[in-house]
């Protein structure tokens, strides 16, 4: 039975060390990209398309949000502001 816990704790630890290890590696990858991006005149006049399209993608996820009347995080934010102000005005009145 033992052999059976060491194993689980094995793969939770592999699972563990290769998580740690690909957030590693993604961060280098994103600082290459950014570096070649920076660098290439190409991809410097051709990036405003990459912006738009995540403009584009944003707006669509805001879209999907609001049908399926789901709460954005701005909604959100907003509505602990207000229960955070009534909190205080009911503890000082």
């Amino acid at each position: 039975m033992r052999k059976f816990t060491n194993a689980l704790l094995a793969g939770l630890g592999l699972a563990a060390r290769v998580r740690k290890r690909f957030l590693y590696i993604f961060d280098e990858l994103v600082k290459e990209g950014e570096s070649v991006r920076t660098q290439s005149e190409f991809l410097k006049h051709h990036w405003t398309k990459v912006n738009k399209a995540q403009d584009r993608f944003d707006e669509l996820c805001t879209r999907i949000a609001e049908r399926a009347n789901l709460v954005t995080r701005s909604q959100f934010e907003q509505l602990n502001k207000k229960i955070d102000k009534l909190l205080k005005q009911k503890r000082s009145g």
